[in-house]
């Protein structure tokens, strides 16, 4: 991996280090897992610490923030079902996927409101 000072220029002192639970399907294709790993790599470099989770195991305990790439599938396959109609962590954002006008945007976007944030992979 490449020097992070390389890549990141000295702007002050660093963030606090927040703890990040990255989730993706179990089930679901493996370009999430793809996607996930990037952005937690990344997040890495930014001095953040990353836990890769699947729904399996339910959202982690005291994670600063929780991040679930591909909702359409987190939620919808195996075990991510069941974490529909319980409470979600406060600080939980939804990574968004896919394109306007599909049947898996519509499947993201029933989960929407009940997110602290959406992020889109492509305004």
């Amino acid at each position: 991996m490449a020097n992070p000072s390389a890549i990141i220029p000295d702007t002050g002192p660093p963030l606090p280090a927040q703890r990040f639970a990255l989730y993706t399907s179990s089930q679901g294709n493996y370009f999430f897992h793809e996607i996930r790993d990037l952005i937690g790599a990344g997040l890495e470099v930014l001095g953040m610490k990353v836990e890769l989770r699947d729904e399996c195991a339910g959202f982690a305990r005291g994670a600063d923030w929780h991040l679930v790439i591909a909702p359409h599938e987190f939620f919808e396959l195996g075990a991510g079902r069941d974490l529909v109609p319980k409470p979600w962590p406060a600080n939980l954002i939804l990574f968004n996927t896919e394109q306007p006008s599909t049947r898996w945007l519509e499947l993201s976007a029933r989960h929407f409101e009940q997110a602290a944030a959406v992020w889109d992979l492509d305004l």
